[in-house]
């Protein structure tokens, strides 16, 4: 645990002396698996938690517990401290709980620092999507498309999308733009599929915009246009989409 203790001390140093005290206290706590913590519980559920203090502790109590998640260590422990915090501040920090949610899910999907587990992937992002994460619901959409770890179910893939897609994320938009446009669980529906694009597209997503330019070219859901195909290309090419 040399490179998570050396990691997580930098993360310390950027703190000030008396900030750097009680962080260092919980670091220790945590590596060393202390079988009781009640001073730590104390700490954590104390409600005068100044909101300087309040961000800080959140934000390196995060950092720490995933990279002891990635080094596999300690992370029953790890997580009754996080819960312990959460538990008495979640009306404090509901959007950057979600976002630690999101992060272990997509850990968990993408596999680079751990090995692909999607049903774990499946409950963290889970548990994000309760908070609205748009992230999440994009992620848990993309679970039930592709049929990873899963029975593939496109109804539920259009359901999250559509969740995500209302938070404005581009990326589960232009998914509900692939479904429509291939009659994916639905019947083929040109119009809604290019309408979906061009939502994805009002948010500079490359894909998307491209869609538009195919539409435009074939004459899927508005009548053919090449001038407008090529400037939907253009735009697409813009943003790096090859």
């Amino acid at each position: 645990a040399t490179s998570s203790i050396q990691s997580i001390s930098q993360l310390c140093v950027k703190y000030n002396p008396n900030e750097r005290i009680s962080l260092n206290y919980i670091r220790n706590m945590i590596l060393l698996e202390i079988n009781s913590f009640n001073i730590l519980e104390n700490y954590l559920t104390s409600q005068n938690i100044d909101e300087k203090s309040f961000y800080i502790i959140n934000k390196y109590i995060t950092e720490m517990i995933i990279i002891q998640i990635i080094n596999n260590k300690y992370i029953d422990y790890c997580f009754n401290c996080i819960s312990l915090f959460y538990e008495y501040n979640i009306i404090r920090i509901q959007n950057d709980y979600s976002t630690f949610m999101f992060k272990l899910g997509n850990l968990n999907y993408a596999g680079k620092e751990v090995k692909v587990d999607y049903m774990k992937s499946k409950y963290y992002l889970e548990f994000a999507a309760s908070f609205n994460n748009s992230d999440a619901l994009y992620l848990l959409g993309n679970i039930y498309f592709c049929g990873n770890g899963v029975q593939q179910n496109f109804i539920n893939a259009r359901q999250c999308y559509e969740l995500s897609g209302q938070l404005n994320n581009s990326n589960a938009l232009f998914q509900l733009g692939i479904i429509y446009s291939n009659g994916l669980g639905l019947e083929k529906d040109y119009i809604k599929a290019l309408k979906y694009f061009e939502l994805s597209g009002k948010l500079n997503n490359s894909k998307a915009l491209y869609c538009i330019g195919d539409s435009y070219f074939f004459g899927r859901g508005v009548e053919c246009n090449i001038n407008l195909a090529i400037k939907y290309y253009e735009l697409s090419s813009q943003l790096n989409n090859i």
